[in-house]
């Protein structure tokens, strides 16, 4: 419940506070959306990555992540084949 509070909440407050803000504000999201996504995030992800203990929890995390990471790679390919599909660069998996 530690990790979710110090890593995944912060996270939800910045996108509950966008949504806020273009509710009340009528904003251009474009911009908003570009500077926090690829800047202001990664920012905050790694300040709160860089301030957390290193433990055995971000192992399981890490091998977790491959092991779903894999799942849908073999799921994607088993719906390419059985569609018949043909994309370029799906050979690289072969």
């Amino acid at each position: 419940m530690l990790i979710f509070l110090n890593v995944m909440l912060p996270v939800l407050l910045i996108f509950a506070s966008g949504f806020i803000l273009q509710a009340f504000m009528h904003l251009e999201i474009k911009p908003i959306s570009t500077l926090a996504m690829y800047l202001l995030l990664p920012f905050l992800v790694f300040k709160i990555f860089y301030q957390q203990e290193l433990n055995a929890n971000f192992g399981y995390i890490f091998l977790i992540l491959l092991l779903i990471l894999g799942v849908l790679i073999i799921l994607g390919l088993l719906v390419l084949r059985s569609l018949s599909l043909v994309l370029k660069g799906v050979m690289l998996f072969y």
